[in-house]
């Protein structure tokens, strides 16, 4: 299987005008993902199925909304790799991997995918798939758009400092690694690209903005605001952000590349990124695929007893998914 960004056309390219199938809300992990996805889905497109939902933890009181299932597809795929959301695989690793990947495995994934959301158009995001995006392009053959969203480096590394003790000089590899790979993989997709301050900022505004850009790709999308149900949703005390961005080195060129792309992009254009500091992979490969002994994973702790009862809530027959 070969990258999209390296063909004039692929499989999951909007092509003869189609609408696309379904969105996919891609960023870094705590950047805002779960947020995004959430609102789009407010906007029409459904998540996967309810049994399939994961639930909200002490990380992630609002809930992730994304798919157990297909988390661990991705999981899966790392792992074919040699790697894991921590060490997420460099740009040589993730194509000699998709030169050689075997067709029983993109089958197994689409076969996963259409399990987990078998209603159209959808929503699905999974931080995984900034690094295995130009697979999921090709298996799901038909066009899909994509929302990413971008948050100030120093906070995401807060915050998986707070979340999972990384230090954050790992932190920032880690970051430098998945954007990087998202926009390398993300050529002649439609993509909205936008920040999670503004988000936080104007819920309502930045729906309507997804909604606007959405109808015009020619996905069914509601007709009208759910203004309720948005300003209910985002909480403005999830905004824990630092008074300043990175202001030199190559995490600060790369975040102002990041918010130099803000806006829509019917066809994205992968911008010159210069090859990957090599500082990257060698932090990165410090602590490589086996879980870092000092780390916290509040993913294996037991949810509370609140994150059960939203859980049971999203999957009363009343709710919409």
């Amino acid at each position: 299987m070969s990258s999209p960004a390296g063909h004039d056309r692929s499989p999951g390219e909007a092509v003869e005008n189609r609408p696309p199938v379904g969105v996919l809300v891609l960023g870094m992990h705590r950047s805002g993902t779960s947020a995004a996805t959430r609102l789009v889905n407010l906007l029409g497109p459904s998540l996967c199925i309810r049994s399939d939902l994961m639930t909200g933890n002490t990380s992630n009181v609002k809930g992730f909304w994304e798919s157990r299932s297909l988390m661990r597809t991705n999981n899966l795929l790392l792992s074919e790799m040699g790697r894991k959301w921590w060490f997420p695989p460099s740009p040589e690793v993730l194509r000699q991997w998709e030169d050689d990947v075997a067709d029983a495995t993109v089958d197994a994934a689409r076969s996963a995918f259409v399990r987990a959301h078998p209603t159209e158009p959808w929503v699905w995001k999974d931080p995984r798939t900034c690094l295995t995006l130009s697979f999921w392009r090709h298996a799901l053959v038909r066009p899909v758009a994509g929302i990413v969203v971008h948050r100030n480096p120093l906070d995401i590394a807060r915050s998986l400092e707070q979340r999972n003790h990384m230090d954050p000089e790992y932190s920032s590899a880690l970051w430098m690694r998945y954007m990087r790979l998202l926009l390398e993989q993300a050529g002649g997709m439609p993509l909205l690209v936008t920040g999670y301050d503004g988000l936080l900022e104007d819920p309502v505004g930045w729906s309507d903005a997804v909604r606007t850009f959405l109808g015009d790709l020619g996905m069914p999308v509601a007709a009208q605001l759910d203004h309720a149900s948005i300003s209910a949703f985002v909480d403005p005390t999830l905004r824990h952000s630092t008074e300043h961005a990175p202001d030199a080195g190559p995490t600060a060129a790369l975040y102002d590349v990041l918010r130099s792309l803000d806006g829509v992009h019917p066809s994205f254009v992968v911008p010159a990124l210069g090859a990957e500091a090599p500082w990257i992979e060698e932090r990165l490969a410090e602590v490589g695929p086996e879980w870092h002994p000092t780390w916290r994973n509040p993913a294996a702790e037991p949810p509370t007893a609140g994150a059960r009862m939203r859980s049971l809530w999203r999957r009363t027959p009343f709710v919409k998914n």
